[in-house]
């Protein structure tokens, strides 16, 4: 609650930075997961949901990114 709390109380740009650390955080995590459930053989669906969400970390990082550039530009 207070970690909500402080980011609340961050500028905007520094919001879109935190922003997207923890995305791009996101991001690795799930390409470790991707990566090891190839290696392990999981089922397909499985593969085919973490690509999924491999793909919609990327798309929201790039818009984090944007958005980023536009407030720092702002």
């Amino acid at each position: 609650m207070a970690k909500r709390q402080a980011e609340a109380a961050l500028n905007p740009e520094d919001k879109a930075r935190a922003d997207l650390a923890k995305l791009q955080e996101r991001l690795q995590k799930s390409q470790d997961k991707l990566a090891q459930s190839r290696v392990d053989g999981d089922e397909e669906k499985v593969i085919v949901a973490l690509e999924m969400t491999v793909a919609r970390l990327a798309e929201k990082i790039s818009a984090a990114e944007q958005q980023l550039h536009a407030t720092e530009n702002g």
